[in-house]
């Protein structure tokens, strides 16, 4: 009976299994494109430095950001230490950079953002070199404070214009050695685990399309499913008992 009635809706199956392994492939996609390249903990009192040979699998914008543990903190010690509104900082490289495209909007960037400051300043200072030719392609030092967002163990904080130097701020996929350094001992975060982190920044409209589709995907794998459930139902009652 069973054999029977799978034969029967043999397309109907093909159909749920295909619609499964597309929202499976899509959302693996996802978090694979959005996986961090380069995670790794820092000093930041001791003024610590770290470095690292990173693969760039895809051809997009990276954000740089330190990542702080929320373990055994307040909410208020995190507002007073780490911040809140996030601050754009001031790059010491960009600053002489007289034919930098996006400079006049860099500028006022910082008069938007300079008063909304928060948290215990932290200077990061970065280079990376691309292995083959092994040649400098992204250099900064600047000044970070504040938070871009909360997550339920970690708080984040942006290191900005990281990879602006690049046409489009965009980073070519192949091989590089990263490192980077805290400038100054901060003594005053000391008692945060503190971690840096590389990550690829997928566009909200390729990010919430993808995730749209996923999901669309899998109601359409429920309807199926009642689908097959009703006519196994139907199935049951035809057969004579």
């Amino acid at each position: 009976m069973v054999k029977d009635f799978l034969r029967r809706n043999l397309l109907l199956i093909a159909c749920i299994a295909g619609v499964h392994f597309s929202a499976w492939f899509i959302f693996y996609d996802i978090e694979e494109r959005s996986r961090p390249v380069m995670d790794l903990p820092i000093s930041v009192s001791p003024a610590g430095s770290v470095a690292a040979d990173i693969n760039i699998k895809y051809f997009r914008g990276y954000n740089l950001q330190l990542v702080f543990d929320r373990e055994g903190h307040s909410v208020e010690e995190i507002r007073r230490d780490i911040g809140t509104a996030f601050f754009i900082g001031r790059d010491k490289y960009l600053d002489g950079e007289q034919n930098y495209p996006w400079r006049e909007r860099y500028l006022k960037n910082i008069e938007e953002y300079k008063n909304k400051k928060t948290g215990v300043p932290l200077t990061v200072r970065w280079q990376m070199f691309s292995a083959d030719p092994y040649e400098l392609v992204c250099q900064g030092e600047i000044e970070t404070a504040g938070t871009i967002y909360w997550h339920p163990k970690e708080v984040f904080r942006s290191v900005p214009y990281f990879c602006s130097m690049l046409r489009y701020s965009m980073l070519p996929d192949g091989k590089y050695h990263f490192s980077a350094e805290i400038v100054k001992d901060t003594p005053e975060l000391s008692g945060y685990k503190t971690r840096i982190r590389l990550s690829p920044s997928l566009a909200p409209d390729e990010f919430f399309i993808s995730r749209g589709i996923g999901y669309l995907l899998i109601g359409t794998e429920i309807i199926l499913l009642l689908v097959l459930v009703f006519k196994g139902y139907k199935y049951i009652k035809s057969r004579p008992t």
